[in-house]
């Protein structure tokens, strides 16, 4: 979970006791998420970097991700628990080496990597997902389903959309409502029998049945 502005608190499952705290940023953290194999954590700030932390070692900080020109917005894993890629505020979409941090140069290199989750809103598999007419900061929040069979979207104007995944240009969707203003966040649940957004200014939390 996220504490304080910069700081990251690991909390047991079962108590929720706190197990551990970070804090190796000053601005909040935006973004968190476990590798795959369980043996790292990302942590993506509101001061462009992902720190890198191996669990065996405390939480130990093992790799920082430095590039990014403005703050960390999305991360995923691949499969194979070795690369990050990560999605700023202005829309970059960059990749790094696990535990390391040290930057991909070439987004070609990671072409057949399988990603364990796809939350990013730039990337070949969600290209679909923006309209010709977008200003480019229309779409906040993506999300693959589970079944790796559709990726749904929340945008600026409270519209939740569905598309098959992966998302090409020009691809149909369907358009759901429910928010009065921004969807800040999209996300399937486990079993992708739901999804769950939420909403910015209208501070609504709403959820979707999911028919397959």
């Amino acid at each position: 979970s996220v504490s304080r502005p910069g700081g990251v608190a690991i909390l047991s499952s079962d108590s929720l006791d706190t197990i551990h705290t970070k804090r190796d940023r000053e601005e909040p953290i935006h973004e968190l998420k476990y590798s795959p194999n369980g043996l790292y954590l990302a942590a993506g700030s509101y001061d462009n970097y992902v720190d890198i932390y191996d669990i065996s070692r405390h939480y130990g900080r093992v790799g920082v991700c430095k590039g990014h020109g403005s703050f960390i917005r999305h991360l995923d894993w691949s499969s194979d628990s070795t690369v990050l890629q990560t999605n700023s505020g202005d829309f970059d979409l960059m990749f790094w080496e696990v535990p390391s941090g040290k930057a991909i140069k070439y987004a070609s290199d990671t072409r057949n990597l399988d990603w364990s989750t796809w939350t990013a809103v730039a990337g070949w598999p969600v290209q679909g997902v923006w309209p010709a007419h977008t200003t480019g900061m229309d779409v906040n929040s993506a999300d693959r389903s589970h079944t790796r069979t559709c990726v749904a979207t929340g945008d600026d104007y409270g519209v939740v959309s569905l598309y098959p995944y992966p998302a090409h240009a020009g691809c149909a969707r369907k358009q759901y409502g429910g928010h009065s203003n921004a969807v800040v966040c999209a996300r399937f649940l486990f079993d992708d029998s739901a999804l769950v957004t939420i909403g910015g200014s209208d501070q609504t939390i709403c959820q979707f049945r999911v028919l397959m």
